[in-house]
């Protein structure tokens, strides 16, 4: 058994110490056995932290998931061992520096000195070759808030023309790369965003044309609708916070489906509360986004509206990667911790003054 330490949590509660863990990989003679030749070796040597870490901490009292719990999903490392299937399937090799997203609920997690992914399954078929010009720490800053941020405009209805883009919360982490994507990457013209004062110029910097301060509006809609009598209806909405300002008079802000007006939301109505917040939380605040969901499916919606959720077999690890590795998006890092800080880590994420991914150097 290969034993190494690992950061691991016990409840919602308690803190995150880092404790001795273990796989079952052999080691013999200086070499790996790995259990299956789908699998793939990795030292780690960053994990970002994302608030759904903590969301899923908070949603899992002790008398539900008992036991030591890992932490974090971002990650990236070096390529130690790889299965003779894995290797012919992704293409990797031993050596080749790699990032990705390991979702594995209540599984070990990321802030770990080694992680045993499977490149058939959810934990490690997004695996990818992190772009030479990238650090190891931004390596591990990208996967999950740019692959939510792609996977938005995948769900874009085809035929979309991407010309008038709003994008809600655009300071945010997933926001940052909606934007990036709209003006370097899908050629919007007219992309407005709503943003605070003190992540204004950044978002300009990225690509926005017009900045709606959110916190000098009780509600966005009135701005919106300004926009909207200057501009035209948008082609699509993408909600990276939390908004419902919109919906009252939504046919007036966003084109209908005949021209394929779509609104894509990743965590519904409701800002997620990432101090106390829980997926039962989220859910229950969140019931108009299932009914928009389903009226949209059976096309009695005026538009058409979905939620992003992050698909490990989607395409979006490729594009992702490839937009990187093409310099057209940017990657934002806050600030680093070592593993021993994680809980400070977690602390600076709560914050919410984080400008860009927390990060927890393994190595």
């Amino acid at each position: 058994m290969l034993k190494f330490k690992a950061v691991k949590f016990k409840n919602r509660t308690l803190g995150f110490p880092v404790v001795e863990d273990c796989l079952p990989v052999e080691v013999k003679n200086g070499n790996y056995v790995l259990p299956s030749e789908d699998n793939i070796l990795v030292k780690v040597h960053a994990a970002a932290l994302n608030p759904v870490d903590v969301i899923v901490k908070n949603s899992f009292p002790p008398w539900l998931a008992k036991g030591d719990k890992g932490f974090g999903m971002d990650y990236s490392g070096d390529v130690v061992a790889i299965g003779s299937s894995a290797a012919a399937s992704s293409g990797l090799s031993a050596g080749d520096r790699i990032a990705g997203l390991y979702q594995n609920l209540l599984g070990p997690g990321t802030i770990s000195e080694y992680i045993l992914i499977n490149y058939k399954k959810n934990d490690g078929m997004n695996a990818r070759k992190i772009p030479e010009q990238l650090s190891y720490q931004q390596g591990a800053a990208y996967p999950l808030v740019f692959g939510t941020a792609q996977t938005m405009f995948d769900l874009i209805k085809d035929g979309n023309s991407y010309e008038k883009i709003l994008i809600l919360g655009a300071g945010t982490a997933v926001g940052r790369y909606c934007v990036q994507l709209a003006s370097k990457v899908y050629g919007s013209k007219h992309i407005v965003v709503t943003c605070s004062a003190r992540t204004e110029q950044t978002i300009r910097e990225l690509g926005a044309t017009s900045v709606i301060d959110y916190t000098k509006h009780q509600s966005i809609l009135n701005p919106v609708l300004d926009t909207v009598k200057e501009l035209g209806e948008y082609d699509a909405i993408l909600d990276c916070c939390g908004n419902s300002d919109l919906f009252p008079q939504i046919t007036s802000v966003l084109k209908g489906r005949e021209k394929f007006g779509s609104y894509v939301t990743i965590v519904g109505d409701y800002k997620a509360n990432f101090q106390t917040g829980s997926i039962g939380n989220l859910v229950l605040g969140n019931l108009w986004v299932g009914l928009r969901i389903a009226k949209s499916w059976l096309g009695i919606l005026p538009y058409f509206y979905t939620q992003a959720l992050v698909d490990p077999s989607g395409s979006w690890p490729d594009k992702c990667a490839k937009n990187l590795a093409e310099g057209k998006v940017k990657v934002f890092i806050d600030s680093e911790f070592a593993m021993v800080e994680t809980q400070k880590a977690v602390d600076r994420l709560q914050s919410n003054k984080a400008s860009g991914k927390v990060i927890v150097n393994v190595v």
